[in-house]
């Protein structure tokens, strides 16, 4: 299904969510649960490549602050370096107004 240009560089684990995510008949495809919790996005580069990527765009869309504590724990047992900052929140950034 997959021709080996340009999926060869492509490692199996990613493979094989993409291919869980295109299965036509709904009761085969994965749920956002389940594409979460793949084994693809459980991957500590992975989180870290991610923070890297929100970090340069300056903000956060691709991670979520529940997953904050588990990386940040697995993080310290491996002594790995640590992700850049988290950008502040859109909501952060905009001004409000008070109207009368």
């Amino acid at each position: 299904m997959y021709p080996p240009n340009p999926w060869k560089e492509i490692s199996p684990e990613a493979i094989d969510l993409i291919s869980n995510l295109l299965q036509v008949k709904t009761r085969k495809r994965f749920t956002v649960d389940k594409s979460l919790s793949h084994s693809w996005l459980q991957d500590y580069q992975t989180w870290c490549d991610l923070r890297r990527l929100e970090s340069e765009v300056g903000q956060r869309y691709l991670t979520h602050q529940s997953d904050d504590a588990r990386w940040e724990a697995y993080r310290k047992l491996h002594n790995l370096e640590a992700p850049p900052p988290v950008p502040q929140d859109a909501e952060e950034n905009l001004m409000t107004f008070d109207t009368p």
